[in-house]
Formats: structure tokens, C-alpha cells, sequence
């Protein structure tokens, strides 16, 4: 990911949530600031040696331009998410205990735990809903899912982490964890990885606290393991299998693969006859299983947990950063702080750096946007803002662009096929809209809904058509709330104007 100004700065490494929120705070008290006192704190914080790597800049932007009463909050959230964090850990760790507690207390017969049951619910059972998770992480981090909100579970997490931060950070946490934002299509995948994480960190301590139930049931009582089935299985089929699923530890612990003798003799009948309903356990021969369980927690329930987490956590810095680097007028003041220092006087009012003034969608100039586009291109006349003969007079004879009508009187299934068509096509996407009206919300839900039909990746411009320059700093505005760093603005000149809307 790249900042693409005047300098281009990479952005390397990963970034953490907190950072990302107070990214978005600091972001907003300066828009809040004069733009006098927006240029004065630039300066100030651009003086002086420090690395010119994107997300170095940034921390170190951070670190100084907040005040007082936004760096506060930027730390209650950063103390709130860790808080949360530990609070699911002690949640799974308690929720791992108590499960291997409960099962290390159920004698199916005569005084034997059942070992089946307890690999079955506390190994293969949690490994089954961590490929599941897996599964649905990668599937939610397709392009195409890029603004969805991650699934029923993310969200019941979501709630359910928000419920534990304290009053005073839930609205500041909310940016990530919380309601949609305007912003929603560039912090979803963030917040995505987040839950993601917590999860991990939820199941990792869950296979934790298992293993410290097993171990303390081992050294304060004598456990019985046992195993029967009503098929007609040979215990050295089971021996085999149970063999098998012990062959990472077999040379570090021996003692935990269970011996075929071993499983002979744990095996129990219900009924036996001619032989006493009731009959002595030996703990030293029947306890024999519990290394071999407490290895299967390890290698099983434990460690690919813990994996999973680490990658999990790698992956949320990576997304953080992008989510960063993607923020709307962060660019511009990256551009700021990297220029160099200029000291002389101006004979004029000092202009804004960049392409677009504070809180203002980027502009770009029509024609050489227009003339740009590749072929099979697509238009859209925002309710009738321009007809056949006024698109060819704007875009130039034989310009690759396919023109469709949307909006107005048009119903939101000719809405709906507009934008479905728009994804079918492959070059860039025209929106033309007359400026003196003002942007409505059915517009933006437009433009919203047009944005995951394309992708991230393709082009597309609001073209300005008419109007004032009020009109358009209007439309601009509000266009920069959908938080779509690749949208731009291109207002049609007076004479382009009078032809398109003649």
C-alpha cells in the first residue's frame, strides 16, 4: 500500500486497532481546527529528523498533533481493548475448565471416565470449529466481501466485546468494533480481523484451561479412564488409531502413547457374566490414559490454536495499517509533513497542498478523466442529468463509455440493474449528476451499493455537471462520508455544461 502525493511513502510493518482509532480521532479534531492552525501544527510537527516510512509518519503525527483531551481518549480506548482482550482470555480459560472439570467428573461405569468422550469434546470438537472459523475468515476476506459485516457470529462478538468497554470509550471504540461508521468500507475488513483475533484468543485460552483442569484432576484425584463401544471392534484396531493420533509425541513422551495392553484392559462391559456387578479398579493401570490426553490438548486443541492466533494477529496489524493508509486526507497530510520547509514570503494567500481542500472529495479535470478511459467503460445519468446527444458532446465522439439512465423516476430494480451492470463491465465508471441539486441519500446508497459491485480497484468519478462553485464544494463533501478513497469529483466547465444540459 502506498500514500500517492507528491512523495510516495510505502507503508511497511503492521499497525495496531488502537492506533487505527486514533488515527480516526486525531483525524477529526484537526478537521475541527482553522486551517491557519491546521498549517501551524504541520509545521510543527513536521520540523525536526524522522523516518519518512508511512507508518512511522504517522505514529510519529500521533505521538504529537493530538491535544490533550483527544490523546486521552486515544488512551482509554487503547487501555479499554486490552482490557477486553484479557477479559476473554479469563472467559475461555474459565470456560476450558469447566468443561474438562465437568467431564473428568462423569463416571460412565463403575468409576471410569469415559477417554473417548473427553477427545471427542475437548480436542476433535473445538479442532472442527477452528477449521470453521478459518473457512469463514477467508471466505469473509474475498474482494467481493470487502464491505460486509463478517457474519452473525462477528457480530454476536462484536456486541458481546462492546458490552465489556466502559461507557466513556464505547463511542470512541465504536469506530472499529461497534455501529457502521461512514467509513464502514474501510474499517470492515479491519474490524473483521479484529473479532478474528479475539476469537483465537477466546479458543486458545479455552484448550489452556482445559489442560490445567486435566492436570490438576491428576495430581488431587485418581482418575479411571475407560472406553466400550456396542460395535464389534478388537482393541488392537483402537490401538492402531489411537497410535496414530499419538505420533507427534511419540519420541518426546513414550509413557503418553497408549500400549496395546493398555487398551485391552481399559476397555468395560456394562454386563459381564458370572463376574461380580461390582469389582476393584486399579487407578495406576486405569490413569494410564491422562498423559496421553493432556498431549492431545497440547498438540491438538492448544498449539494450533495458539498458531492460528499469532497468524490472526499478524494479519489484524496488516489490515490496520491498509485501513490507515486508506483513511480520506491522511495522504494530504502526509504530503504536508514530508514537504520540505519553504521560508520566504508570498504575495498571495498561502493555497491548499494536495488535491483537494480539507474534508472535499480529490477533483480531477473532466476530459483528461474521460479521455483516459479504457474500453468498455460505463456511465450512469443520475435522473436524466444528461441525455445521448449531451454524453457524446461531454465524452467526445466514440468514447468507450456505455450510457444508462438510473435515478429520478426510475425504480430501485432499474436502480439495482444499473449497478449490476456496471460490475459486468471492466474500464471506468462515470456518474453524471446535475451540481445545483443538492446530493440526496438515496444517491449515496447509490454510489455505496456501485462501489461493492465494481471493486476497490476500478475508477469512478461524480461528474459535476452545472451549478456553482458552492454547489460543487457541497456534492464534495458530502461524497468524501462514503469514505471511498478511489472516487473523485470532476466538475464539467460552463461551456461543457451548457452542451450537456441543453
Amino acid at each position: 500500500m502506498e500514500f500517492t502525493g507528491g512523495e510516495r511513502v510505502r507503508v511497511r510493518g503492521r499497525a495496531r486497532p488502537a492506533e487505527l482509532i486514533g488515527v480516526a480521532l486525531a483525524l477529526a479534531e484537526r478537521e475541527g481546527l482553522d486551517e491557519r492552525d491546521r498549517r501551524r501544527l504541520d509545521r510543527e510537527v513536521g520540523a525536526g529528523e524522522f523516518p519518512r516510512d508511512g507508518l512511522a509518519v504517522v505514529r510519529h503525527w500521533l505521538a504529537r498533533a493530538p491535544g490533550s483531551s483527544t490523546r486521552a481518549r486515544i488512551e482509554r480506548v487503547a487501555a479499554a481493548l486490552s482490557m477486553a482482550r484479557w477479559v476473554l482470555f479469563a472467559i475461555g480459560l474459565a470456560l476450558g475448565w469447566s468443561a474438562a472439570a465437568a467431564l473428568l467428573q462423569v463416571e460412565v461405569h463403575e468409576g471410569r471416565v469415559n477417554i473417548v468422550l473427553c477427545i471427542v469434546l475437548l480436542v476433535l470438537l473445538p479442532g472442527l470449529l477452528l477449521l470453521a472459523a478459518i473457512v469463514a475468515a477467508v471466505w469473509a476476506s474475498r474482494p467481493s466481501s470487502a464491505g460486509g459485516g463478517g457474519g452473525w457470529r462477528a457480530l454476536m462478538l462484536a456486541r458481546g466485546v462492546r458490552a465489556l468497554l466502559p461507557q466513556q470509550v464505547r463511542d470512541d471504540a465504536d469506530v472499529l468494533v461497534g455501529r457502521l461508521s461512514a467509513q464502514e468500507r474501510i474499517y470492515a475488513r479491519a474490524r473483521r480481523a479484529l473479532l478474528f483475533a479475539w476469537s483465537q484468543t477466546v479458543g486458545m485460552a479455552f484448550a489452556a484451561g482445559a489442560i490445567l483442569a486435566t492436570l490438576g484432576f491428576v495430581v488431587f484425584t485418581d482418575l479411571a479412564f475407560g472406553w466400550s463401544t456396542t460395535l464389534d471392534v478388537e482393541a488392537a484396531p483402537v490401538h492402531r488409531a489411537v497410535s496414530f493420533f499419538a505420533a507427534p509425541w511419540a519420541a518426546i513422551w513414550p509413557a503418553a502413547v497408549p500400549t496395546l495392553d493398555l487398551v485391552e484392559t481399559t476397555r468395560h462391559f456394562r454386563v459381564s457374566p458370572g463376574v461380580p456387578h461390582v469389582h476393584f479398579i486399579d487407578p495406576i493401570a486405569y490413569g494410564a490414559w491422562w498423559p496421553f490426553l493432556v498431549m492431545a490438548l497440547v498438540f491438538y486443541a492448544l498449539a494450533p490454536r495458539a498458531i492460528v492466533t499469532v497468524l490472526a494477529e499478524r494479519r489484524l496489524g496488516a489490515e490496520c495499517a491498509t485501513a490507515i493508509a486508506e483513511t480520506p486526507g491522511l495522504d494530504r497530510l502526509i504530503e504536508r509533513l514530508l514537504a520540505p520547509p519553504v521560508d520566504t514570503r508570498a504575495t498571495e494567500e498561502e493555497r491548499d497542498l494536495g488535491r483537494a481542500a480539507p474534508g472535499l472529495a480529490p477533483s480531477v479535470d473532466a476530459s483528461s478523466w474521460l479521455a483516459a478511459a479504457e474500453a468498455d467503460s460505463f456511465a450512469v445519468a443520475w435522473a436524466e442529468a444528461v441525455d445521448d446527444a449531451a454524453w457524446t458532446a461531454l465524452a467526445g465522439e466514440g468514447a468507450p463509455f456505455r450510457l444508462r439512465d438510473a435515478g429520478g423516476r426510475r425504480s430501485l430494480a432499474e436502480d439495482a440493474e444499473r449497478i449490476a451492470e456496471a460490475g459486468e463491465a471492466r474500464g471506468r465508471v462515470a456518474v453524471c449528476v446535475r451540481a445545483y441539486e443538492p446530493p440526496m441519500l438515496e444517491f449515496l446508497d447509490f454510489m455505496a451499493d456501485l462501489r461493492g459491485a465494481v471493486g476497490t480497484e476500478r475508477a469512478i468519478a461524480v461528474l459535476l455537471i452545472g451549478g456553482e462553485a458552492r454547489d460543487h464544494d457541497a456534492w464534495r463533501r458530502k461524497l468524501t462520508t462514503l469514505g471511498d478513497p478511489g472516487l473523485v469529483c470532476a466538475e464539467v466547465r460552463d461551456s461543457e455544461a451548457d452542451e450537456a444540459t441543453e
